[in-house]
C-alpha cells in the first residue's frame, strides 16, 4: 500500500503542498498560465467573429461542443506532457536526487504526492479554458448548458490518465527533456496517427487510447452520435468510431491504474547514478 502509516500520509500532504508551490512558482506554470487565457480568448475571438450568425442559431450544448472539439483536446495533452513528462527526471536526472530521495519519505509517497500537485496544476488551466466556454455560451444565449458539468469530469479524469501515461516516460528517461518531449510526440502525433489509421482504413476500434477516449470531452454535448459507422467510396471503405461515455470511464481509470503502478515501480527501483 502507498500508505502505510501516519507518517505516510503526512509526507503525502507536505510533498504535494511542496510541489504544487513549486509548480505554481515556475515560469512553466506561469507562462502556460498567460498561453491558456490567450488561447481561449483566441479561439473565442475567432467563433464569434466568424460564426457568430451560426452559433446565435444554435444553443449552448451545440456551441460549447464546437469549442471543445477544435485544437483543446490537443493543448490538454500538451499540459499534461508539460507537468508530467519529467515529474519522476526532475529527479534521477539532476543533482536534486541527492536531497530529495534521501528524505525519510517512500517513493511511491513522493511519487502519488507529486501526481497530485501536476494534477492540480493542470486542473486550474483546464479550468481557464472552461471558463471561457462558459463566458462563450452566456455571451450568446444568456445560459449555460447543463452537460458542461459532465464534460468537465471527464477533462479531469482525462488529465489525469494523460499524466500518468507521460510520467511512464519520465520514470524511463533520465533526462527531463527528454521525457518530456518524448510524451508530447506521443499524444500528439503518434498516438492519433496510429489511431486514425487503426480506425478508418483498417476498421479497428481504437478503444486502447485514451486521446479517443478523450473525444468524449465534446461528444457529451450531443444528443445521439454514431459509434460506429462505415462509408463506402469509390477509392476506399472508411471507418469512423466515436467513444461511449463508460469506454472512455473505463479505458482513463486504465491507464491511471496500469501507468501510475508500472512508474511508480521504475521509480522505486532505479538508483541514482553520478
Amino acid at each position: 500500500m502507498a500508505f502505510a502509516n501516519a507518517n505516510d500520509l503526512h509526507s503525502y500532504f507536505v510533498g504535494t503542498r511542496f510541489q504544487f508551490t513549486y509548480y505554481f512558482r515556475s515560469r512553466r506554470f506561469v507562462g502556460l498560465l498567460i498561453f491558456s487565457v490567450l488561447i481561449t480568448a483566441l479561439i473565442l475571438f475567432l467563433d464569434l467573429h466568424y460564426n457568430y450568425s451560426l452559433y446565435k442559431s444554435e444553443n449552448s450544448a451545440d456551441f460549447l461542443n464546437a469549442y471543445f472539439s477544435s485544437d483543446i483536446i490537443a493543448y490538454f495533452a500538451i499540459l499534461a506532457a508539460f507537468f508530467g513528462g519529467d515529474m519522476v527526471s526532475m529527479d534521477l536526472g539532476t543533482n536534486t536526487a541527492y536531497y530529495t530521495l534521501v528524505q525519510p519519505i517512500r517513493r511511491s509517497v513522493l511519487y502519488i504526492g507529486r501526481y497530485t500537485a501536476a494534477f492540480f496544476s493542470t486542473a486550474v488551466l483546464v479550468l481557464i479554458v472552461y471558463l471561457g466556454g462558459i463566458a462563450g455560451s452566456l455571451y450568446l444565449y444568456g445560459e449555460v448548458s447543463d452537460l458542461i458539468l459532465p464534460s468537465f469530469g471527464f477533462a479531469l479524469l482525462y488529465m489525469l490518465a494523460l499524466i500518468s501515461f507521460a510520467t511512464l516516460f519520465s520514470a524511463i528517461f533520465k533526462t527531463p527533456s527528454i521525457g518530456l518531449v518524448v510524451s508530447i510526440l506521443f499524444l500528439l502525433l503518434v498516438y492519433p496517427a496510429v489511431q486514425g489509421i487503426l480506425s478508418a482504413l483498417a476498421g479497428i476500434n481504437p478503444w486502447m487510447f485514451v486521446t479517443y477516449v478523450g473525444q468524449m470531452i465534446y461528444l457529451v454535448y450531443e444528443k445521439s452520435y454514431p459509434v460506429h459507422a462505415v462509408t463506402h467510396t469509390h477509392f476506399a471503405t472508411i471507418y469512423t468510431f466515436n467513444p461511449t461515455g463508460n469506454e472512455a470511464i473505463i479505458v482513463m481509470l486504465g491507464y491511471i491504474i496500469v501507468f501510475s503502478l508500472i512508474s511508480i515501480l521504475v521509480f522505486t527501483r532505479k538508483e541514482i547514478k553520478g
